[in-house]
């Protein structure tokens, strides 16, 4: 869908579509460390914890659904509370 936007014109349109393909890598790699920590158990969490609660704050609520759920992966697996105020 992105590809699509990128070549359908002017410079507003290819704005929109960099910033959709950066709210979908955002939400989608967020996404990833809670599954890390779902599915081995471990994760190299001070880096993990901060993208998370990071992605929490976003602006955009793709990011932040996708941070919730890491954060649920990651206090159900880890023990770790993850809150958007770090």
């Amino acid at each position: 869908m992105a590809s699509v936007l990128y070549s359908m014109g002017d410079c507003a349109d290819r704005r929109k579509a960099k910033s959709f393909k950066r709210v979908l890598s955002d939400g989608y790699a967020v996404l990833g460390l809670g599954d890390v920590a779902r599915t081995c158990v471990a994760l190299d969490t001070e880096d993990a914890v901060a993208n998370i609660a990071r992605a929490l704050t976003d602006k955009n609520e793709f990011p932040q659904g996708q941070a919730q759920c890491a954060a649920e992966d990651i206090e159900t697996y880890l023990g770790i509370k993850v809150t958007g105020d770090r």
